[in-house]
Protein backbone atom coordinates (compact mmCIF):
# COMPACT_ATOMS: atom_id res chain seq x y z
CA UNK A 1 0.00 0.00 0.00
CA UNK A 2 1.39 3.43 -0.88
CA UNK A 3 0.48 6.80 0.44
CA UNK A 4 1.12 10.48 -0.99
CA UNK A 5 4.31 12.05 -1.04
CA UNK A 6 4.29 14.55 2.14
CA UNK A 7 3.98 17.36 1.06
CA UNK A 8 5.34 19.37 4.20
CA UNK A 9 8.26 22.28 3.61
CA UNK A 10 12.00 20.09 3.26
CA UNK A 11 14.16 22.95 4.01
CA UNK A 12 18.42 22.86 4.26
CA UNK A 13 19.61 25.13 6.35
CA UNK A 14 21.71 27.94 4.35
CA UNK A 15 19.58 30.69 5.21
CA UNK A 16 17.55 31.70 8.50
CA UNK A 17 14.60 30.55 8.83
CA UNK A 18 11.98 33.32 10.15
CA UNK A 19 9.30 31.92 12.54
CA UNK A 20 6.44 33.85 13.33
CA UNK A 21 6.57 35.02 17.41
CA UNK A 22 3.33 33.73 17.78
CA UNK A 23 3.11 30.54 15.92
CA UNK A 24 4.68 27.64 17.18
CA UNK A 25 6.55 25.74 14.85
CA UNK A 26 6.99 21.96 14.36
CA UNK A 27 10.53 21.19 13.00
CA UNK A 28 10.92 17.70 12.47
CA UNK A 29 14.62 16.54 11.65
CA UNK A 30 16.34 13.37 10.32
CA UNK A 31 12.86 11.53 10.19
CA UNK A 32 11.79 10.95 6.70
CA UNK A 33 13.45 7.03 6.13
CA UNK A 34 12.99 6.70 9.32
CA UNK A 35 8.70 6.57 9.96
CA UNK A 36 7.00 3.55 8.55
CA UNK A 37 3.68 3.57 6.43
CA UNK A 38 1.15 4.28 8.95
CA UNK A 39 3.36 6.88 10.51
CA UNK A 40 4.00 8.27 7.79
CA UNK A 41 0.26 8.43 6.40
CA UNK A 42 -0.50 10.36 10.11
CA UNK A 43 2.02 13.02 9.61
CA UNK A 44 0.83 14.02 5.94
CA UNK A 45 -2.84 14.16 7.35
CA UNK A 46 -0.88 16.65 9.98
CA UNK A 47 0.24 18.75 7.53
CA UNK A 48 -2.58 19.20 5.41
CA UNK A 49 -4.39 19.98 8.46
CA UNK A 50 -1.51 22.56 9.78
CA UNK A 51 -0.46 24.92 6.50
CA UNK A 52 3.09 25.63 7.15
CA UNK A 53 3.08 24.42 10.69
CA UNK A 54 5.24 21.40 9.89
CA UNK A 55 8.81 21.57 8.52
CA UNK A 56 11.86 18.80 7.56
CA UNK A 57 14.80 19.55 7.35
CA UNK A 58 17.86 16.71 6.99
CA UNK A 59 20.58 15.41 8.92
CA UNK A 60 23.51 17.55 8.42
CA UNK A 61 21.25 20.82 9.48
CA UNK A 62 22.58 23.54 11.13
CA UNK A 63 20.29 24.51 14.05
CA UNK A 64 22.34 27.76 14.87
CA UNK A 65 20.24 29.17 11.75
CA UNK A 66 17.15 28.51 13.00
CA UNK A 67 15.03 30.74 15.11
CA UNK A 68 14.47 29.66 18.58
CA UNK A 69 10.95 31.20 19.86
CA UNK A 70 7.94 28.90 20.06
CA UNK A 71 10.59 25.79 18.68
CA UNK A 72 8.94 21.92 18.94
CA UNK A 73 11.69 19.67 17.24
CA UNK A 74 11.36 16.41 16.68
CA UNK A 75 14.50 14.23 15.74
CA UNK A 76 15.74 11.03 15.42
CA UNK A 77 18.29 9.93 18.16
CA UNK A 78 21.16 10.38 16.06
CA UNK A 79 20.71 13.70 15.41
CA UNK A 80 19.98 14.36 18.89
CA UNK A 81 23.71 12.87 20.09
CA UNK A 82 25.35 16.25 17.62
CA UNK A 83 23.19 18.89 19.26
CA UNK A 84 25.25 20.88 20.93
CA UNK A 85 22.08 22.93 23.07
CA UNK A 86 18.86 22.48 23.73
CA UNK A 87 16.21 24.16 21.38
CA UNK A 88 12.35 24.40 22.91
CA UNK A 89 10.71 21.38 23.35
CA UNK A 90 12.44 18.14 22.14
CA UNK A 91 10.63 14.58 21.30
CA UNK A 92 12.94 12.09 19.95
CA UNK A 93 12.46 8.68 18.26
CA UNK A 94 14.86 6.41 20.04
CA UNK A 95 17.13 3.69 18.90
CA UNK A 96 17.95 2.43 22.27
CA UNK A 97 15.44 0.82 23.93
CA UNK A 98 16.80 1.54 27.59
CA UNK A 99 16.53 4.85 27.14
CA UNK A 100 12.51 4.93 25.86
CA UNK A 101 10.34 6.73 28.39
CA UNK A 102 7.40 7.41 25.84
CA UNK A 103 7.46 11.04 27.43
CA UNK A 104 9.75 12.35 25.38
CA UNK A 105 11.74 9.14 23.75
CA UNK A 106 9.42 7.28 21.87
CA UNK A 107 10.22 3.75 20.32
CA UNK A 108 8.10 4.06 16.85
CA UNK A 109 7.28 6.48 14.60
CA UNK A 110 3.58 6.16 15.68
CA UNK A 111 3.90 6.63 18.72
CA UNK A 112 6.13 9.77 18.22
CA UNK A 113 3.64 11.32 15.51
CA UNK A 114 0.74 11.16 18.10
CA UNK A 115 2.98 13.17 20.08
CA UNK A 116 3.35 15.55 17.30
CA UNK A 117 -0.53 15.61 17.52
CA UNK A 118 -0.95 16.09 21.16
CA UNK A 119 1.54 19.22 20.72
CA UNK A 120 -0.50 20.56 17.43
CA UNK A 121 -3.72 20.31 19.69
CA UNK A 122 -2.37 22.13 22.86
CA UNK A 123 -1.04 24.92 20.69
CA UNK A 124 -4.54 25.30 18.81
CA UNK A 125 -6.04 25.32 22.21
CA UNK A 126 -4.01 27.41 23.89
CA UNK A 127 -4.71 30.31 20.68
CA UNK A 128 -8.68 29.51 21.44
CA UNK A 129 -8.06 30.62 24.55
CA UNK A 130 -6.18 33.47 23.79
CA UNK A 131 -8.93 34.65 21.34
CA UNK A 132 -11.23 34.42 23.70
CA UNK A 133 -9.89 36.34 26.59
CA UNK A 134 -9.31 38.73 24.11
CA UNK A 135 -12.54 38.74 23.10
CA UNK A 136 -12.13 37.45 19.54
CA UNK A 137 -15.30 34.59 19.49
CA UNK A 138 -15.21 34.23 15.89
CA UNK A 139 -11.67 32.97 15.86
CA UNK A 140 -11.40 31.44 19.43
CA UNK A 141 -14.47 28.63 17.96
CA UNK A 142 -12.39 28.46 14.94
CA UNK A 143 -9.40 27.56 16.39
CA UNK A 144 -10.88 25.14 18.81
CA UNK A 145 -12.52 23.55 15.64
CA UNK A 146 -9.45 23.35 14.14
CA UNK A 147 -7.77 21.74 17.07
CA UNK A 148 -10.57 18.74 17.55
CA UNK A 149 -10.05 18.03 13.93
CA UNK A 150 -6.56 17.06 14.55
CA UNK A 151 -7.67 13.35 16.54
CA UNK A 152 -10.42 13.10 14.27
CA UNK A 153 -8.72 12.93 11.18
CA UNK A 154 -5.88 10.64 12.51
CA UNK A 155 -8.70 8.39 14.45
CA UNK A 156 -9.84 8.12 10.52
CA UNK A 157 -6.64 7.30 8.65
CA UNK A 158 -5.96 5.16 11.38
CA UNK A 159 -8.75 2.82 10.90
CA UNK A 160 -8.29 3.05 7.49
CA UNK A 161 -4.99 2.00 7.37
CA UNK A 162 -5.50 -0.68 10.30
CA UNK A 163 -8.56 -2.27 8.28
CA UNK A 164 -6.65 -2.88 5.32
CA UNK A 165 -3.54 -4.22 7.58
CA UNK A 166 -6.27 -6.31 9.58
CA UNK A 167 -7.51 -8.28 6.09
CA UNK A 168 -4.14 -8.57 4.93
CA UNK A 169 -2.89 -10.11 8.18
CA UNK A 170 -6.09 -11.52 10.42
CA UNK A 171 -4.31 -13.86 12.50
CA UNK A 172 -2.51 -10.69 13.98
CA UNK A 173 -3.43 -10.30 17.82
CA UNK A 174 -4.38 -7.50 19.16
CA UNK A 175 -1.37 -5.29 20.22
CA UNK A 176 -1.83 -5.35 24.45
CA UNK A 177 -0.71 -1.78 25.76
CA UNK A 178 -0.50 -1.07 29.81
CA UNK A 179 -1.18 2.86 29.96
CA UNK A 180 -0.43 4.83 33.26
CA UNK A 181 -2.01 8.50 34.34
CA UNK A 182 -0.12 9.97 36.52
CA UNK A 183 -1.40 12.12 39.66
CA UNK A 184 -2.17 15.68 39.37
CA UNK A 185 -0.66 15.93 42.92
CA UNK A 186 2.07 13.64 43.46
CA UNK A 187 4.00 11.38 41.10
CA UNK A 188 5.58 8.14 42.12
CA UNK A 189 8.45 7.81 38.94
CA UNK A 190 9.77 4.72 40.64
CA UNK A 191 6.79 2.91 41.09
CA UNK A 192 5.89 4.37 37.40
CA UNK A 193 9.25 2.73 36.38
CA UNK A 194 8.84 -0.58 38.29
CA UNK A 195 5.52 -1.40 36.54
CA UNK A 196 7.02 -1.04 33.17
CA UNK A 197 10.30 -3.44 33.69
CA UNK A 198 8.23 -5.58 35.99
CA UNK A 199 5.65 -6.35 32.81
CA UNK A 200 7.68 -5.17 30.04
CA UNK A 201 8.12 -9.04 28.67
CA UNK A 202 3.95 -9.40 27.85
CA UNK A 203 3.25 -5.96 26.67
CA UNK A 204 3.62 -4.14 23.70
CA UNK A 205 4.54 -0.91 24.92
CA UNK A 206 4.05 0.85 28.05
CA UNK A 207 2.65 4.81 28.09
CA UNK A 208 2.59 7.76 30.64
CA UNK A 209 0.10 10.45 30.25
CA UNK A 210 -0.06 13.58 32.50
CA UNK A 211 -3.37 14.65 30.74
CA UNK A 212 -6.55 12.25 30.91
CA UNK A 213 -8.22 14.24 28.21
CA UNK A 214 -5.18 13.55 25.70
CA UNK A 215 -5.20 10.24 26.93
CA UNK A 216 -8.74 9.41 26.04
CA UNK A 217 -8.14 11.06 22.64
CA UNK A 218 -5.03 8.74 22.06
CA UNK A 219 -6.75 5.43 23.29
CA UNK A 220 -10.20 6.53 20.76
CA UNK A 221 -7.49 7.05 17.56
CA UNK A 222 -6.19 3.05 18.32
CA UNK A 223 -9.02 1.62 18.81
CA UNK A 224 -8.94 -0.96 16.21
CA UNK A 225 -6.30 -3.94 17.25
CA UNK A 226 -5.34 -2.50 20.68
CA UNK A 227 -6.21 -3.58 24.47
CA UNK A 228 -5.85 -1.12 26.60
CA UNK A 229 -5.25 -1.96 30.60
CA UNK A 230 -5.41 1.37 32.34
CA UNK A 231 -3.78 2.63 35.50
CA UNK A 232 -5.27 5.90 36.49
CA UNK A 233 -4.27 7.99 39.92
CA UNK A 234 -7.30 7.70 42.51
CA UNK A 235 -7.07 11.80 42.98
CA UNK A 236 -9.11 11.52 39.44
CA UNK A 237 -12.85 12.36 39.37
CA UNK A 238 -15.57 9.53 38.85
CA UNK A 239 -16.58 11.14 35.66
CA UNK A 240 -13.41 10.91 33.85
CA UNK A 241 -12.92 7.08 34.93
CA UNK A 242 -16.66 6.33 33.78
CA UNK A 243 -15.33 7.75 30.01
CA UNK A 244 -12.28 5.16 29.89
CA UNK A 245 -14.89 2.39 30.97
CA UNK A 246 -17.00 3.33 28.38
CA UNK A 247 -13.92 2.80 25.51
CA UNK A 248 -14.42 -0.45 23.73
CA UNK A 249 -10.59 -1.35 23.66
CA UNK A 250 -10.31 -0.66 27.56
CA UNK A 251 -10.36 -3.83 29.26
CA UNK A 252 -9.75 -2.70 32.85
CA UNK A 253 -9.31 0.46 34.65
CA UNK A 254 -7.41 0.28 37.52
CA UNK A 255 -7.55 3.40 40.19
CA UNK A 256 -4.04 3.48 42.31
CA UNK A 257 -3.32 5.74 44.86
CA UNK A 258 -3.43 6.66 48.51
CA UNK A 259 -7.17 7.55 49.81
CA UNK A 260 -7.90 8.92 53.20
CA UNK A 261 -10.96 6.62 53.67
CA UNK A 262 -11.81 2.97 53.02
CA UNK A 263 -12.98 2.33 49.21
CA UNK A 264 -13.19 -1.17 47.80
CA UNK A 265 -12.59 0.00 44.11
CA UNK A 266 -9.10 1.65 44.45
CA UNK A 267 -5.92 -0.64 45.35
CA UNK A 268 -3.58 1.47 47.42
CA UNK A 269 -0.10 -0.08 47.79
CA UNK A 270 2.12 -1.23 45.08
CA UNK A 271 1.99 -5.03 45.15
CA UNK A 272 -1.90 -5.03 45.37
CA UNK A 273 -1.22 -3.47 41.75
CA UNK A 274 1.18 -6.17 40.49
CA UNK A 275 -1.23 -9.02 41.80
CA UNK A 276 -4.14 -7.54 40.16
CA UNK A 277 -2.68 -6.41 36.96
CA UNK A 278 -0.98 -9.68 36.30
CA UNK A 279 -4.21 -11.59 37.04
CA UNK A 280 -5.92 -9.70 34.37
CA UNK A 281 -3.55 -9.77 31.94
CA UNK A 282 -3.05 -13.50 33.00
CA UNK A 283 -7.08 -13.97 31.77
CA UNK A 284 -6.35 -11.86 28.62
CA UNK A 285 -3.67 -14.20 26.98
CA UNK A 286 -5.27 -17.35 28.16
CA UNK A 287 -8.42 -15.92 26.51
CA UNK A 288 -6.55 -15.50 23.53
CA UNK A 289 -4.35 -18.55 23.46
CA UNK A 290 -8.27 -20.67 23.11
CA UNK A 291 -9.16 -18.14 20.41
CA UNK A 292 -6.40 -18.71 18.29
CA UNK A 293 -6.31 -22.35 19.04
CA UNK A 294 -10.51 -22.67 17.98
CA UNK A 295 -9.05 -20.49 14.81
CA UNK A 296 -6.47 -23.40 13.82
CA UNK A 297 -3.36 -20.81 14.42
CA UNK A 298 -1.00 -22.79 16.39
CA UNK A 299 1.58 -20.34 16.44
CA UNK A 300 -0.23 -17.49 17.53
CA UNK A 301 -2.44 -19.83 19.85
CA UNK A 302 1.72 -20.66 21.79
CA UNK A 303 2.82 -17.11 21.70
CA UNK A 304 -0.25 -16.03 23.72
CA UNK A 305 0.01 -19.19 25.97
CA UNK A 306 3.63 -18.66 26.60
CA UNK A 307 2.96 -14.70 27.61
CA UNK A 308 0.04 -16.06 30.19
CA UNK A 309 2.95 -18.57 31.35
CA UNK A 310 5.57 -15.96 32.08
CA UNK A 311 2.97 -13.70 34.41
CA UNK A 312 2.37 -17.06 36.14
CA UNK A 313 5.94 -17.10 36.87
CA UNK A 314 6.92 -13.87 38.03
CA UNK A 315 7.61 -12.21 41.34
CA UNK A 316 6.36 -9.44 42.38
Amino acid sequence: MKFLIRNYQKIHLNSPIVINSTTTQFVLIDLSTRLNELASAMLEVLCSLTEDSIIELEMNSNLNKLSKENLVLFVSSEFALTMKEQFGKIFILENDKSKIDNEKRFGNGEDLIYSLADEIYRCYMKESKEYLQNGDLINAKLKEEKANEIHHELKKIYKSISSLQTQISISNPPLTKLIWIKSKIQINHIEIEKIENHFSEVISSFLVFNDPLICHQRILDNEIQTKIFLIIDSNYDESIINDFQKLSNVKIVIRYGQISSENETIIDNYDDLCFHLTHELLTHYNQLGSFYSNKQDAKTAKDMYIKAQLLCQMDF
